[in-house]
């Protein structure tokens, strides 16, 4: 009987009997998006909770700038305490905690700049949070502060000045 040397004559052994073929490290690319969702995911998420942070202190700014144009629109109009128009403020906030949310309207009798000696104001409405609200809190331990404020100017003769006439003025927190 003669000699058989063909390969397909040769028996065979290892993956390549059960029809696996060796591929190199090159070639297998199974798992290849996953690792790179596992990568890329962590830095996605951080940027848009990043946004959203952002966007909720965004509002707490504005927001106090608009109680401060509000309390100084209620100082000029009004004759009430700066106490009395930081309990109305406070009853209009929306992002901002009121525990850490100050108001003070100081005015300067008498400085209205009429030559003929007006009685009126010249005021500052002053809105401040002492410490910014995060929604994770993540940013909490940064600590920073807001603040806004408003000039107003009162044209009008008062019988009795207003309490926010004596300047300055300590702010008032809510009560």
């Amino acid at each position: 009987m003669p000699h058989v040397t063909s390969q397909s004559a040769r028996r065979r052994s290892g993956p390549a009997a059960f029809g696996v073929r060796r591929r190199g490290l090159r070639g297998d690319e199974r798992g290849g998006s996953l690792v790179e969702f596992a990568l890329v995911f962590p830095v996605f998420l951080l940027f848009i909770i990043g946004i959203i942070e952002f966007s909720f202190v965004l509002a707490q700014n504005s927001e106090l700038r608009h109680l401060a144009r509000e309390g100084a629109r209620i100082a000029a109009v009004e004759n009430l305490s700066s106490q009395q128009i930081t309990n109305i403020l406070c009853g209009r906030l929306g992002v901002i905690d009121p525990a850490n949310f100050e108001f003070r309207a100081d005015g300067i009798p008498g400085s209205g700049g009429d030559p003929e000696g007006s009685t009126g104001a010249i005021g500052v409405a002053e809105a401040r949070t002492s410490q910014v609200r995060t929604i994770t809190g993540w940013f909490d331990s940064l600590g920073f502060d807001l603040a806004s404020s408003a000039r107003f100017y009162v044209e009008e003769p008062r019988d009795a000045a207003p309490a926010w006439w004596s300047f300055p003025t300590p702010p008032k927190k809510c009560s």
